[in-house]
């Protein structure tokens, strides 16, 4: 993490931002960081406050962060970088009730925040040391973080043990964090073999723009002019059939792809991964893929699952109440599993079809 202030903030960020900076105060604004050749070097948000930046770079260090920004900024332009101190921390809240736990935590108006939104807490700063929380995540549930000094931190967990209780509170790792991301169809740069890759393949086109100047942008647009051979898909495998291999994909006895990343849902109850394959079998609900192995994969839409979140009503609802609440929504498994839900397999598109 790390902030850009001064007379050319702007346009430092923008020199590594592949998207317009059409975004105001207390908006945060998703992005990448991309490397020389237009490949994906870590996941960025960026917030801007006061004629200042805050940027959250998750795939780079501090230092890594600076580093690209000072190497990358108009010539003359006046500017200061600083990294956020070692120790203020990034805390996040997550669940399909965190917008409950959050207005009891800091008052009722941060339940209100709108995804992608950023507010000073200035009951929290120390020192002049600014205090935010942030509305972002990527569990596919309701997600907060807070940017917090030292004694906010200690403050605000003593809160929280007393609060656990009634929302049945839970500590949580990265990896959880990250397997949850693969399920709801978040880009997460820890899933293997996602960094170095170009938007055009992992479906995230939407971050980044090609008539702007900045960090990659001359890669990116040779990647468009040359086309995509292999295109980011989800996989699901049979239930109870175990975890699949990590690797080349096989279908109909020719190499069509490889298996990035996955794991054995404990929610679904069968394997979920995300390949690159070739581009007119990257659609979903396309089957008989293999992997090594021999397990049977088809690909699939995300999210795969049907979060409480996406229900949820903060006007109505509470995790007071949610066992009553509970025959308003629907699975949380909507099936796709390829022994759960019999589809029709898909067809791939013809070459030089739409999308092919």
């Amino acid at each position: 993490m790390g902030w850009v202030r001064g007379e050319h903030a702007y346009e430092v960020v923008e020199a590594l931002c592949p998207r317009d900076l059409f975004v105001r105060s207390g908006r945060v604004l998703h992005a990448l960081v991309l490397d020389e050749a237009g490949g994906i070097e870590a996941d960025l948000l960026v917030c801007p406050r006061d004629q200042a930046f805050l940027l959250i770079a998750d795939g780079l260090d501090d230092a890594g962060l600076l580093a690209r920004l000072q190497a990358h900024a108009p010539a003359g332009a006046q500017f200061e970088l600083e990294a956020v101190p070692a120790d203020r921390t990034l805390f996040g809240l997550s669940g399909p009730y965190a917008w409950e736990l959050i207005a009891a935590l800091l008052g009722p108006e941060l339940s209100t925040l709108r995804y992608l939104s950023c507010i000073a807490l200035p009951e929290l700063a120390d020192a002049g040391e600014l205090a935010l929380c942030l509305r972002v995540g990527s569990t596919g549930e309701y997600g907060y973080e807070l940017l917090l000094p030292p004694s906010s931190l200690a403050q605000l967990e003593a809160k929280l043990v007393e609060l656990g209780p009634r929302f049945d509170l839970c500590e949580v790792d990265q990896a959880v964090l990250d397997r949850a991301a693969l399920e709801n169809g978040f880009f997460c740069p820890r899933h293997r073999g996602v960094l170095g890759r170009s938007p055009l393949q992992l479906a995230l086109q939407w971050r980044v723009a090609f008539d702007l100047d900045y960090r990659g942008v001359e890669g990116l647009r040779a990647a468009r002019d040359r086309g995509v051979n292999r295109r980011l898909s989800w996989m699901i495998g049979r239930l109870e059939a175990g975890a699949a291999t990590l690797g080349p994909l096989r279908r109909e006895g020719a190499e069509v792809g490889e298996l990035l990343e996955g794991f054995v849902s404990p929610v679904l109850g069968c394997f979920v991964g995300i390949a690159l394959v070739d581009g007119e079998l990257a659609h979903p609900w396309i089957a008989e893929f293999h992997d090594a192995a021999g397990h049977e994969l088809q690909t699939a839409a995300p999210p795969l699952l049907q979060n409480r979140s996406l229900f949820v009503d903060p006007k109505k609802h509470t995790y007071a109440f949610r066992a009553e609440d509970r025959g308003e929504f629907p699975p949380i498994v909507p099936g796709g599993a390829v022994d759960r839900e019999p589809r029709e397999p898909r067809e791939p598109a013809p070459a030089g079809a739409p999308g092919s």
